[in-house]
């Protein structure tokens, strides 16, 4: 692939004089912290690394594509720069665009394979959309008269069974989540854990 984009950029067949030194591996590097000299400012160094994050993209986009004419090429760096965020997962930045909501977030991963020394390069893309969801209510007054049921069917005519067809019915009404959330012994045990923190 690195290969394929390469030739992209430079020219059929086109060979770099250290082309050894390139690879996934360095695409990888560059993509998520370039090496510059320390004394570069930090807008230049800013602009250096956003400038090869939006060319490898673009790089990646034409391979994928096959083809892309110069007005294409123009628009795919006006769409770069207004819907996209472009960096690594790690960095403060990429919260920020979640947040902020940018319409595409792009990124590079790396994994191992676990049973060899193999590396995996992949990209990983998120988009922003809408997501419709259900929402309801349920009357405490159903609550408490399948709540009444359940006791009169597990402690009167002891039906232990875990799979019983009372709990599968009425899906309109949630009633096997309903019946899980009675009391112990009615009910399943509430499951507890230590506090947990989730990063946006």
């Amino acid at each position: 692939l690195v290969s394929n984009i390469f030739q992209q950029v430079y020219g059929k067949f086109a060979k770099h004089p250290f082309g050894h030194s390139f690879g996934p591996g360095f695409v990888y590097r560059n993509f998520h912290d370039m090496d510059l000299p320390p004394n570069l400012p930090k807008d230049l160094h800013n602009l250096v690394q956003d400038s090869f994050r939006a060319a490898f993209k673009i790089a990646l986009d034409k391979t994928v594509i096959d083809r892309l004419d110069d007005k294409e090429l123009y628009e795919e760096f006006l769409d770069l720069k207004w819907n996209w965020y472009l960096g690594s997962h790690t960095n403060t930045k990429w919260r920020e665009a979640v947040l902020s909501k940018v319409p595409n977030i792009f990124s590079l991963q790396k994994s191992e394979s676990s049973d060899s020394i193999q590396q995996f390069y992949k990209a990983h893309i998120l988009k922003l959309r809408d997501c419709k969801t259900s929402v309801g209510k349920l009357n405490s007054s159903v609550v408490r008269g399948l709540w009444s049921s359940l006791s009169f069917e597990l402690l009167y005519l002891t039906n232990d069974d875990d799979e019983r067809y009372s709990i599968q019915a009425d899906e309109h009404v949630l009633r096997n989540l309903t019946v899980q959330a009675a009391n112990y012994p009615l009910g399943y045990a509430a499951y507890t854990s230590e506090s947990t923190t989730f990063y946006l």
